[in-house]
């Protein structure tokens, strides 16, 4: 019979209970439950109908079982005198089997403590503390939420449960600490969870292992200030660089928290800047020209190869601006041209753009051939060509060169090696590492695909634990 807002279980037809000659049968099901047959006392299996509140489900697999009684004590006065008051049957959801949802149904005994008259029930092997859903199916859910593109929802059809579950489950078992300070720290935001203070989420990784050392709904200086000064000085004072991008409250806030620390502007967002500018002037120079002129043709359709380096290749290994690259026959210019020939008639078009790409090579010829010891030398060079220059754009890039010339220079500090083995000749080959965005960029990517997945998710702790 079915009882309203109630879980009942109703057979529709049995399952044979598993005797000896059919125990290898009964054992793939024992073993989903981690089951051993000696601690088992009674075992039964059937296929029917679930009520869960005014939900029906079909086809569930249920499963009943009574553990054999183990000894056990008295959470209250710890006594071992103690008798079975009653059985209670408790239904645990287990989702093990995703094709089809399984209950559980416990038969848990109830003990009467006989020297202080407490009752307690035996130790139950199935579920963490306080849950309906079996620990096997807890962790197999935790397990899978590590993945930043899986949803609540996506977790919830898979194991029978509800999004709210899923989401109960992880707020319970989830609470992650904050890391130790490393050696050598990155630093960067995300536009990824909105508040009424920030929209920007800022995070700080351990550089060499990659791992997220914390998450903090805001990257305002006061913010920042208030986080690491918490955390004891003498931690702080373990931190020898610190990687940015060229965000200034960054940098105020690594100079007044950590003393022994050099700070590293990251190569990418020094590059990045640059190409922008470029970038820029490439734009005001291709609106001068109409749009069905030549010149806006490789402005707009070309501007790709301003960008490259002279030495890119392609899939096949082959340099793209080789002068003697095969030629290929483009139709609005009515001749057959290579890469090399395209990238000189864009530079002919404006002498401005001609000197912005040629900075911007030089500007990566920098990165290229410098080390720590002559970086500053190389810099400075740089610093006075590009404030020297005849556009705006590259004048005051030339100024932020000079405002981060000393945290430009930190960059080239060597940190560690790896070694790899040339496939070409077979010799090893060390490679000096610096300090740079690449693993903060993938972290950050997981962020911004969790709050794509989660339609922008309001919950700070649930967030920050993803």
């Amino acid at each position: 019979m079915r009882r309203k807002n109630s879980n009942v279980l109703q057979a529709e037809h049995e399952i044979p209970r598993f005797t000896d000659a059919e125990f290898m049968t009964g054992r793939a099901v024992l073993e989903i439950f981690n089951l051993e047959q000696e601690n088992v006392e009674k075992f039964e299996a059937c296929r029917g109908i679930a009520y869960d509140n005014d939900r029906v489900r079909k086809n569930v697999t249920i499963v009943t079982v009574t553990l054999k009684p183990r000894p056990t004590v008295c959470p209250a006065c710890g006594q071992q005198n103690y008798v079975v008051k009653c059985y209670e049957e408790k239904q645990i959801k287990h989702s093990i089997l995703n094709n089809r949802p399984l209950l559980l149904n416990y038969r848990a005994r109830r003990y009467r403590c006989q020297v202080c008259r407490r009752t307690f029930y035996e130790r139950n092997p199935f579920v963490f503390k306080n849950q309906k859903i079996s620990a096997d199916t807890v962790i197999c859910i935790l397990m899978d939420l590590r993945k930043p593109e899986v949803t609540f929802t996506q977790i919830a059809e898979r194991y029978n449960i509800s999004p709210t579950s899923v989401a109960s489950i992880f707020d319970q078992h989830v609470d992650m600490k904050r890391l130790p300070l490393p050696a050598y720290m990155d630093i960067d935001e995300s536009y990824s969870f909105k508040t009424p203070e920030s929209s920007y989420v800022c995070m700080f990784i351990d550089y060499e292992t990659g791992e997220p050392i914390d998450i903090l709904p805001s990257r305002k200086k006061e913010d920042l200030l208030a986080y690491f000064k918490k955390i004891p000085l003498s931690e702080r004072k373990n931190v020898k660089i610190v990687g940015m991008d060229m965000y200034n409250t960054y940098r105020e806030v690594v100079k007044e928290v950590f003393p022994n620390a050099y700070i590293s502007a990251d190569v990418f967002h020094v590059v990045k800047d640059m190409n922008n500018k470029a970038d820029t002037i490439r734009i005001r120079i291709m609106k001068r020209f109409k749009s069905d002129s030549v010149e806006y043709y490789l402005l707009k359709h070309f501007n790709w190869m301003l960008f490259k380096d002279q030495n890119s290749v392609d899939r096949d290994g082959k340099l793209l601006f080789d002068p003697a690259r095969e030629r290929k026959y483009n139709h609005k210019l009515r001749m057959e041209l290579n890469y090399k020939e395209i990238l000189n008639r864009i530079l002919e078009i404006d002498p401005e753009l001609r000197q912005a790409i040629e900075l911007k090579e030089k500007c990566v010829d920098f990165y290229e051939n410098s080390t720590y010891s002559t970086a500053k030398k190389k810099l400075n060079g740089l610093i006075g060509e590009f404030e020297n220059a005849s556009t705006e754009e590259m004048r005051n890039f030339g100024g932020t060169l000079r405002n981060w010339r000393n945290e430009i220079v930190n960059s080239f500090i060597v940190v560690s090696h790896t070694y790899e083995v040339d496939r070409k000749d077979g010799q090893v080959v060390s490679k000096a590492n610096m300090v740079n965005s690449g693993v903060m960029e993938r972290r950050n990517s997981s962020v911004k695909t969790i709050k794509k997945v989660t339609n922008g998710m309001g919950n700070w702790p649930r967030f920050r634990n993803r």
